[in-house]
C-alpha cells in the first residue's frame, strides 16, 4: 500500500512492519477464541463440582442430625412391677 505508492526502502519496511502487526493481531484473536472456551468449560466444569459437593454437604448434615437426636424410647416387653 504505502510502499506501492512512494517507492522507498523505509516505505516497504513499513508496509512489511504493519502487515506483521495484522498477522499478530489475527493470531491474538485466535488465541482469545480458545481461552474463552477453556473458561468456558472450566465454567461448567467448576458448576459441577459446586452441585455435587452441595449435594455431599447436605448428606452429612442429614447424618449429623440423626446422630444428634434423642433415640426414642423403647418399650420393654414382659412383667414391669409399678
Amino acid at each position: 500500500m504505502l510502499s506501492s505508492v512512494l517507492k522507498s526502502e523505509r516505505a516497504i519496511e513499513v508496509n512489511i512492519d504493519i502487515m506483521r502487526a495484522f498477522v499478530k493481531l489475527r493470531h491474538y484473536v485466535f488465541s482469545q477464541t480458545d481461552t474463552n472456551e477453556q473458561i468456558s468449560e472450566l465454567r461448567k466444569l467448576l458448576l459441577l463440582y459446586i452441585e455435587q459437593n452441595d449435594e455431599r454437604v447436605n448428606d452429612i448434615i442429614i447424618a449429623l442430625n440423626k446422630l444428634i437426636e434423642k433415640p426414642k424410647e423403647i418399650k420393654k416387653i414382659g412383667f414391669s412391677p409399678d
